[in-house]
């Protein structure tokens, strides 16, 4: 499924930068895949161990490049019985709905990890701007009534780390200066990319560690 781009904006990483970006990222996602094994046995076993009803693995519409909207994975971090389903509700600080263990996993970025096999499939880079969902909001408006352009973002694939997010715009967006803040890094990101830029945001990422302020 497609949506209409909100911009004429031109996909800007084509050819042989395309492929040694693509070469990267099946490089780092096999890697994490390998060093982050155990967390894939033991993750799921816990989830079950809570709360038995649900799926292990939570999967959610959220837009790619050129606005195409394809199934991303996480590991469940939410009671099946108490997930609400319809209008899209960001989580909250002592959020009833997440169990003890996705409390740890989403504060440690721990239920993001199964977004390495989106990376494998071709869905999302390891460094873009973060997807995000059909109508999601900041504060009370939509990210794209927000932000004139906002699917601009997706003239590249969408990552598990960007610009965005080792500058500081990490996490839910509660105010519509959030999503601004996360947009103007993104549009950097897209004008100014090379792949040692996203080998410094990895970098950067592995280094400040995959938690912040607003990881709940």
């Amino acid at each position: 499924m497609r949506v209409e781009m909100a911009t004429n904006y031109d996909f800007p990483i084509v050819g042989w930068q395309a492929a040694a970006k693509r070469l990267m990222d099946i490089g780092v996602a096999l890697t994490a895949l390998l060093v982050f094994l155990p967390v894939f046995v033991a993750v799921p076993l816990l989830i079950k161990l809570e709360d038995p009803k649900g799926p292990v693995f939570f999967r959610q519409k959220r837009y790619g490049q050129g606005g195409v909207l394809f199934d991303c994975f996480k590991f469940r971090s939410m009671y099946q019985d108490k997930t609400l389903t319809g209008e899209i509700k960001l989580t909250e600080r002592d959020d009833p709905r997440v169990m003890k263990i996705g409390n740890f996993i989403r504060r440690t970025s721990l239920d993001e990890l199964p977004q390495f096999i989106n990376v494998l499939k071709g869905d999302m880079s390891v460094v873009g701007p973060r997807p995000h969902p059909p109508g999601v909001k900041a504060g009370e408006r939509r990210y794209e009534d927000v932000v004139p352009g906002f699917m601009a973002r997706y003239a590249v694939k969408p990552g598990l780390t960007g610009w965005a997010q080792v500058n500081g715009w990490r996490g839910n967006t509660f105010t519509e200066d959030d999503i601004k803040g996360r947009f103007d890094c993104d549009m950097y990101y897209i004008g100014n990319w090379s792949l040692w830029m996203d080998i410094v945001i990895v970098l950067r990422t592995l280094v400040n560690g995959f938690t912040g302020k607003n990881a709940f």
